[in-house]
C-alpha cells in the first residue's frame, strides 16, 4: 500500500472514531433527557385535579415517536461506523484492532421462559417503549375524561388506561417488526439479484445499465424507481476507467460488484459483499 494511502486512512480513522464517540454521546444525553422529561411532565400533571392535558399526552406522545425515529437512523449510522473502522483496520494490518474485533452482546438472563439479552438494543428500546407506553396511558385517560367516560370513577379510567397502552403497545411493536422483517429480507434479495445481475454483465455498468432486471432490483434496494437508477448508471457507465476509480477503487470480482451496486443503492459497499459472499452467513 502507497505511503499517501496509509496516511489517508490514518486520517478517516481518526475522523471516523470522533463521529463514533459523539453519536455515542447523543444517544446517552436522548436516552437520559427524554424519560425524563417525560416523568416530570406527567408528576406535574397529576397534581392537578384534571390530569394532563390530551393536547400535551399526544405532544409527548408524537415527540417520543420523533427522536426514537432520530435515534434509530443514528444507529444505523453508528453501526456503518464501526463496520468502516474494522475495514481500516484490516486494510493497515491491524487485523487484531478494537473495531475489527468488537465483541458481540453475548449474555443473556434467563427467568423461566423470559430472556433478557443485554445489549444496547435492548435496553433502549425499554427505555422508549415505555416512555411511549406512558404518554399513551396518559392521552388515552386524558381522552376518557374530555368523553366524560364514567366521571368520577378514576379507578376504572386506570384501568381502562391500562389495557387501550397494552393492546396499542402490542399492535404497534408487531406491526414495526413485521415491516422491519419484510423491508430486511426485500433489501437483502435485491442487493443479491443486482450483484447477480452485474456479475453476468461481467461488471460492465455499461451493459447492467440496460439489463431491467438489474434497475428494477436497484431501485427496490434504493427506494427509488427503475428510471432514476437507470440516470444514475448513465452516468457512472460514461465515466473514464481513470475517472470511475474515484468511486470503485476496485478493479475486479465481487468487490467491485459491491462498489458499483453501492453507488446506485446507497448501502455500504463492506454491507453488500457481507451479503453477496456470505462472510457473515447471510448469503442463500
Amino acid at each position: 500500500m502507497k505511503q499517501e494511502r496509509r496516511d489517508a486512512l490514518f486520517k478517516e480513522y481518526t475522523e471516523v472514531g470522533t463521529n463514533f464517540r459523539e453519536l455515542t454521546e447523543i444517544r446517552f444525553k436522548l436516552l437520559g433527557l427524554l424519560p425524563l422529561a417525560s416523568a416530570a411532565t406527567a408528576a406535574l400533571g397529576s397534581r392537578d385535579a384534571g390530569g394532563v392535558p390530551l393536547s400535551l399526552a399526544l405532544f409527548g406522545l408524537i415527540a417520543t415517536v420523533t427522536v426514537l425515529t432520530y435515534h434509530t437512523r443514528n444507529d444505523q449510522l453508528y453501526n456503518a461506523l464501526i463496520a468502516r473502522a474494522a475495514a481500516i483496520e484490516r486494510s493497515l494490518g491491524l487485523a487484531d484492532g478494537g473495531y475489527a474485533n468488537r465483541p458481540r452482546s453475548w449474555l443473556d438472563l434467563r427467568i423461566g421462559p423470559w430472556v433478557w439479552p443485554v445489549s444496547h438494543g435492548q435496553g433502549v428500546t425499554v427505555v422508549y417503549v415505555a416512555t411511549a407506553a406512558l404518554w399513551i396511558y396518559l392521552a388515552t385517560r386524558a381522552g376518557f375524561r374530555s368523553a366524560g367516560l364514567a366521571p368520577g370513577h378514576p379507578g376504572l379510567h386506570a384501568v381502562l388506561g391500562l389495557l387501550v397502552t397494552a393492546l396499542v403497545l402490542v399492535a404497534a411493536l408487531g406491526l414495526i417488526k413485521r415491516q422491519q422483517k419484510m423491508r430486511r429480507c426485500l433489501l437483502m434479495r435485491s442487493i443479491r439479484a443486482a450483484v447477480q445481475a452485474l456479475t453476468l454483465a461481467h461488471n460492465n455498468l455499461g451493459q447492467a445499465k440496460d439489463d431491467e432486471m438489474f434497475l428494477r432490483a436497484c431501485a427496490a434496494a434504493a427506494g427509488r424507481t427503475a428510471r432514476e437508477v437507470a440516470a444514475e448508471a448513465e452516468f457512472y457507465a460514461g465515466l473514464e476507467p481513470e475517472a470511475l476509480r474515484y468511486y470503485v477503487p476496485a478493479s475486479s470480482g465481487l468487490q467491485r460488484s459491491a462498489f458499483l451496486v453501492a453507488l446506485l443503492t446507497s448501502m455500504p459497499p463492506a454491507w453488500i459483499f457481507d451479503i453477496t459472499s456470505g462472510r457473515r452467513g447471510h448469503a442463500s
